[in-house]
């Protein structure tokens, strides 16, 4: 019961034990016997897997719940990244946890335990896609602060931010999108122009409201990651965000439509809004395009390496306004506050 994470029903004991009796025959040798009625409950897709198929809610006709037993493996793994204890598998007996107060209870009893921080920070590191920036790439020419450490650096910066939150302030999970308190090192100090700090090692900072940065979206890591080599990228910016953040579905492009941006004519410099401004003519283009472009536009103060600018690269003004689900939206520090406020979110 504690490998299967439920109770066993005793067919399930019998056939077991019936393996068991099989092999200590045919082998002659009783510890053969146990050793493959182990590998039975360890090969079984009980253990293997988290069955969770719920149960009807007495609620409603229509719906189903998890059961108090699933509900134990939901909150143990998630928080612990492990099976439950025995005070989950207590409360998941006596079927406390279909109770909502009960939850809350054990999820915040869990978040106590010490182990919780790293499988959190587990968590969160595959829910932002930020273990991508160990292996950053990006143009030395095109940015001279670039170094073999600074991709790793920016990881660690957005999860030391996340514990913050979570484990040091004990927030709300929308602060992340709005907090001024960050961690920065020697790298990422260059990249956000800050003066004074030096070296490998993190320091606690808390960015001045003119830092042009607040949050999560802001965070050199995440714009750098969601960019090209040379050039920012408002389409995957965007993309994340509706997709990660607001949980939507962004089909890929249909098969046959040419993806690319449309050159600049020469001596005819237009900025990378522009040209996706007519690249969303396309009507096979525009569905998408309408949900991410505006989202990424807002981010365009920000270069494919996350340092701050008021002009591209071809020195022509940034215009970062732009509107995001029906909400006017002036830069990245509004759409940090608009995203925090958002029920999808």
């Amino acid at each position: 019961s504690r490998a299967w994470r439920r109770p066993v029903a005793g067919a399930e004991v019998d056939a077991l034990l019936a393996i068991a009796n099989d092999v200590t025959i045919d082998l002659a040798d009783p510890i053969e016997g146990l050793k493959y009625a182990l590998a039975g409950v360890l090969q079984s897709p009980y253990f293997l897997f988290r069955v969770e198929i719920g149960e009807p809610d007495a609620g409603s006709p229509t719906a189903y719940r998890y059961t108090s037993w699933e509900m134990a493996s939901r909150l143990s793994f998630l928080l612990l990244d492990g099976p439950p204890d025995e005070p989950l598998r207590q409360a998941a007996a006596a079927g406390d946890l279909t109770i909502v107060d009960a939850v809350r209870v054990h999820a915040e009893r869990l978040l106590d335990d010490p182990a919780s921080r790293p499988a959190l920070v587990r968590f969160f590191r595959d829910f932002m896609m930020v273990k991508d920036l160990d292996h950053l790439e990006k143009s030395p020419t095109v940015f001279p602060q670039l170094s073999a450490t600074l991709g790793p650096s920016m990881r660690i910066e957005i999860e030391r931010m996340f514990e913050n939150v979570v484990f040091e302030e004990e927030s709300d999970f929308r602060v992340l999108f709005t907090t001024r308190e960050t961690y920065l090192n020697e790298d990422l100090a260059r990249v956000y122009g800050i003066d004074g700090i030096t070296g490998p090692d993190f320091r606690p900072v808390v960015l001045p409201a003119e830092s042009k940065r607040a949050g999560l979206l802001t965070t050199a890591g995440f714009l750098a990651m969601n960019a090209h080599e040379t050039q920012t990228s408002p389409t995957h910016r965007g993309r994340f965000v509706q997709i990660n953040l607001l949980c939507q579905d962004i089909p890929p492009p249909p098969d046959g439509v040419d993806t690319t941006l449309p050159e600049p004519e020469p001596g005819n410099p237009t900025t990378l809004r522009q040209r996706l401004d007519e690249h969303r003519t396309n009507p096979a283009c525009a569905g998408c395009h309408s949900r991410m472009g505006p989202v990424g536009f807002a981010l365009e103060h920000y270069d494919a390496i996350g340092a701050f600018r008021t002009h591209n690269e071809n020195g022509l003004p940034i215009d970062a306004t732009t509107v995001v689900n029906g909400e006017p939206v002036a830069d990245a520090i509004a759409l940090a506050d608009l995203v925090a406020q958002l029920p999808d979110v």
